[in-house]
């Protein structure tokens, strides 16, 4: 009797652990869809950018840009719990903007003329997020 009573239990730990796998893993997808446009024949230099899709751990994703003496960025987020941090570093790989986002927003700031790089870090979750980079929408 005990080892009916132990071998039930046993696949019933097994049967609950393969289910807890299974739903997990069906729940949580992991993989962002990244679409660029790029500013005039520039092969690298972003002028727009959309990323949707969730991811199971922090994830940076950092772009080319051409930055001017006054720029502005535009978010528009239609997931805004997830959290999304915003690095600008200009031609000399100056920090010039770090920013959490927590909603849609307008940023502008100063930097020297030229090319720049942006970084965004997005934390675990689901992401939604259009970017235009010194661009009307």
């Amino acid at each position: 009797m005990k080892k009916i009573l132990i071998s039930f239990l046993l696949l019933t730990v097994f049967t609950g652990i393969t289910m807890l796998n299974l739903y997990t893993g069906a729940s949580l997808s992991d993989g962002l869809e990244i679409n660029t446009t790029y500013i005039g024949d520039s092969k690298e230099l972003v002028s727009k950018m959309q990323i949707s899709g969730s991811i199971r751990e922090k994830q940076t994703i950092e772009i080319k840009t051409l930055l001017n003496k006054d720029n502005r960025i535009l978010i528009t987020r239609s997931q805004e719990d997830s959290e999304l941090r915003m690095i600008v570093r200009d031609k000399k790989d100056e920090k010039v903007l770090e920013k959490q986002l927590n909603k849609n927003q307008i940023d502008s700031f100063k930097s020297s003329s030229g090319e720049g790089t942006i970084q965004f870090v997005l934390n675990e979750g689901d992401h939604e997020i259009k970017i235009n980079i010194n661009e009307d929408e």
